[in-house]
């Protein structure tokens, strides 16, 4: 909702959020403009106010997440960051997500951040498993198969 502060919406809300999301919310209020800077920075040719709403607060939080947040890999950041771009913004919004956050990730994690180094509401989550790459079946050898199951009988 344009112009209310986002402690107050949080404040709103019929549940009240988890902990972990009050305090990306509060970090980020507290720490706007140098969290502003970094995706100014780091984000050729836009502006904060020319992005998507919806890129510019994942870029927030993505952000602040990475600079405040160490136990959460940086990897485990930006894909999640590029997960909700991707269903919640734009067609290109997730390749513009996870441009922005490599680059902010590499300037403020200079020795990689990529090990969660203690326990963190996000590092704790199962990790998600990925499909196996589809492989083509092997021909078939042998004899032929009987003339009845060939045609489908």
């Amino acid at each position: 909702m344009k112009g209310v502060a986002p402690a107050e919406i949080l404040t709103d809300l019929p549940v009240a959020p988890e902990d972990y999301a009050v305090r990306l919310v509060e970090g980020v209020t507290d720490r706007i403009v140098e969290v502003d800077a970094l995706v100014s920075a780091h984000s050729d040719g836009w502006t904060i106010d020319r992005m998507p709403a919806v890129d510019r607060w994942i870029l927030r939080f993505g952000t602040y997440e990475l600079l405040a947040e160490p136990a959460v890999p940086f990897a485990v950041v930006i894909d999640e960051a590029v997960e909700l771009a991707k269903q919640y913004s734009t067609e290109d919004s997730g390749r513009f997500v996870n441009g922005v956050l490599a680059a902010i990730a590499t300037a403020v994690r200079p020795d990689g951040g990529q090990t969660a180094t203690e326990p963190s509401p996000r590092a704790a989550r199962p990790p998600r498993t990925a499909r196996p790459p589809r492989t083509a079946r092997p021909p078939r050898t042998g004899p032929p198969p009987p003339a009845g199951l060939a045609s489908g009988l």
